[in-house]
């Protein structure tokens, strides 16, 4: 169809960034990085946001090996969300931020998950929803994501 997400599928390199660099991020980086010869697709880290640079190179040195590329380290949050080489982005901050990064995310006009719990009560998600919708963007609660490998996408409105 003619999905606003489309662009998504026929990119063989997604490129994320990580809003965050605690244990949860760092799993789900871990894991995003993994080479998978099945996969059609290559998963490139090309930013991290977080709050200081040197928990930003501990993270980097601790997932990226010498021959993987190496994403951008910013400690200014909206440097990550205008990178014009990010096509998604991981909020895997505490989720007491999730809304002002997910709404800054999304004002930037990308895609975005974000870890659970998604914000803080229904009003601040409903916000999130309808900005999402307004820009046209994904936006996608980090549950979900363990079954991504195993479930197709369908776009409701």
């Amino acid at each position: 169809g003619n999905s606003r997400f489309s662009h998504l599928s026929t990119r063989q390199r997604p490129q994320l960034t990580s809003a965050g660099t605690g244990w949860v991020s760092t799993n789900f980086v871990k894991d995003l990085v993994l080479l998978r010869p099945s996969s059609p697709f290559e998963h490139l880290i090309t930013a991290l946001g977080t709050s200081s640079e040197a928990k930003g190179s501990e993270f980097v040195n601790s997932i990226f090996t010498s021959n993987q590329s190496r994403p951008s380290i910013y400690t200014d949050y909206k440097s990550v969300y205008a990178d014009p080489n990010v096509d998604i982005v991981y909020i895997g901050t505490p989720h007491v931020f999730h809304r002002e990064s997910c709404l800054a995310t999304i004002a930037a006009g990308k895609h975005v998950l974000c870890e659970k719990p998604m914000a803080i009560n229904e009003t601040e998600v409903n916000e999130m929803i309808a900005a999402a919708k307004e820009k046209g963007v994904f936006l996608m609660e980090g549950t979900s994501a363990v079954s991504l490998n195993t479930i197709s996408f369908r776009e409701y409105d």
